[in-house]
């Protein structure tokens, strides 16, 4: 698996061009639903609230 970072503009070009990618959310699922997500991502958050403590089935 290839890790890349990529501004929002180049994610949701690279998006545009290739439907095989996987956008992968790490947020917490507050902020995936509060604060937005592009359409299509999938929410794994690696903390979860309201303890904050790691999510054990994130690696």
């Amino acid at each position: 698996m290839k890790v890349i970072e990529l501004t929002p503009k180049q994610a949701y070009d690279k998006l545009q061009q290739d439907n095989k990618i996987l956008f992968l959310d790490v947020r917490s699922s507050v902020e995936y639903k509060f604060v937005g997500h592009a359409v299509g991502s999938v929410l794994l958050s690696w903390m979860e609230d309201p303890e904050w403590k790691i999510n054990t089935r994130f690696s």
